[in-house]
């Protein structure tokens, strides 16, 4: 899923696309999350990102 794909999404799914996503952690996802974050005008699919952003760590430490 790109960010445009995930922009089309309604809340919920947009919620429920991070939910799935955080399990997985993939640094290709990253950028998702960093939208959802940033610009997504749902307040729930923000908190749900930043509940789930730390997930992501131990692969971006891997590239340092």
């Amino acid at each position: 899923m790109d960010i445009l794909e995930f922009k089309e999404l309604s809340p919920v799914d947009r919620i429920k696309a991070i939910m799935v996503l955080g399990e997985i952690a993939e640094l290709s996802s990253f950028p998702i999350f960093e939208y959802a974050i940033l610009h997504d005008k749902d307040i729930d699919v923000q908190m749900a990102a930043l509940e789930r952003i730390h997930k992501f760590k131990s692969n971006l430490t891997a590239l340092l």
